[in-house]
């Protein structure tokens, strides 16, 4: 009997056995959890501080950044010793407004009217400051697209010159601008954009705007931004990648962005060839916003509206269009923001 029993434990055993011997065999061949997917090439970029020349650049002007505004900071303390000693109520709260204005982030000079020579001098001098620190990083910025260029990597220089750009648009010191809220990107067509999204009095355009390249000068950027419905910016004939880029001169607070897409039979005024059939659309495109977010788009067509909404209210410096296919010669005739 007891023989009896532990041959059926042990033929049970082996059955247990050889069930989780096929059950390992199985999960073995299973393939596992799938690779996270590849970033966009929007995110190529984010090596370009790997560039010795662009580190050392980039360095180098927060660097100067920090030094200036240390210095300011000291002549505004001095000032508002003086100010306080006299009890000069007004003077003390401006002094002392400027001086946590630049403890924060931002690096932009202010427009402030100081009755203290040593606090116009100063300021005058935090300016200078500035604009010479800029000068000199963008400089140095150009010659590494320079070289870039010449060894091949494109990619790597687009990049760069981005890096560039966001010298404007970031106004901030030693910091990359805060990410901004979530956004999403909307295409319609410009008939169908909704009234209240519409220019008017309320619309902001930006200030600043440079680009890749124009098809002609009929097609500059500034006319991108000019708030002229009869003229447009275009991109040279088949130049792709091309990109444009959008400042504004202070920072602006937005739920919307609108870009405008040059009309279908809009054309420059020294060119009155239309395009061939399908051209003029931006195939495959992103969106950089400030230097943050990026979003990405398909088949932004003549006569359409991209619509830019972010989720909350957010504060917008700059953005930039990143063209990266398409046919014949894109162009954008209106961009606005909007609260």
């Amino acid at each position: 009997m007891i023989s009896s029993n532990m041959t059926t434990i042990t033929r049970l055993l082996l059955v247990a056995v050889s069930l989780m011997c096929i059950t390992f065999a199985a999960l073995a061949e299973e393939p596992g959890p799938a690779a996270p997917a590849s970033p966009p090439a929007a995110a190529a970029g984010a090596d370009v501080l790997k560039v010795d020349a662009v580190r050392k650049a980039m360095d180098a002007y927060h660097a100067a950044i920090v030094a200036a505004k240390e210095k300011y900071q000291n002549v505004l303390q001095i000032v508002l010793d003086e100010c306080m000693k006299k009890g000069d109520l007004e003077a003390s709260k401006q002094i002392k407004g400027e001086m946590q204005r630049i403890a924060g982030e931002k690096v932009t000079s202010s427009d402030a009217d100081f009755a203290s020579v040593r606090a116009r001098a100063g300021h005058a001098t935090f300016a200078r400051s500035l604009d010479a620190a800029t000068k000199v990083c963008r400089s140095a910025l150009d010659n590494a697209v320079k070289a870039e260029v010449k060894a091949g990597r494109l990619e790597q220089a687009e990049a760069i010159k981005a890096l560039m750009d966001n010298l404007a648009l970031a106004g901030q010191a030693g910091k990359k601008p805060a990410v901004q809220p979530a956004a999403q990107i909307r295409i319609v067509p410009e008939s169908q954009l909704p009234p209240a999204l519409k220019p008017g009095d309320k619309a902001v355009r930006p200030t600043g705007v440079s680009a890749s390249s124009s098809n002609s000068p009929a097609d500059k950027p500034e006319f991108s931004i000019d708030g002229d419905p009869s003229t447009t910016w275009q991109l040279g004939r088949y130049a792709f990648p091309g990109w444009i880029t959008f400042t504004f001169d202070k920072p602006v607070r937005a739920r919307h962005v609108i870009l405008v897409q040059r009309r279908p039979a809009q054309v420059g005024a020294t060119e009155g060839t239309r395009p061939p059939a399908g051209g003029d659309a931006v195939a495959v495109g992103r969106v950089i916003l400030n230097d943050g977010p990026t979003l990405e788009f398909r088949n932004f067509e003549p006569g359409q509206v991209m619509i830019i909404e972010f989720a909350a209210e957010a504060e917008l410096s700059g953005l930039r269009m990143i063209l990266q296919e398409g046919t014949y010669r894109p162009g954008i005739r209106d961009v606005y923001a909007l609260k």
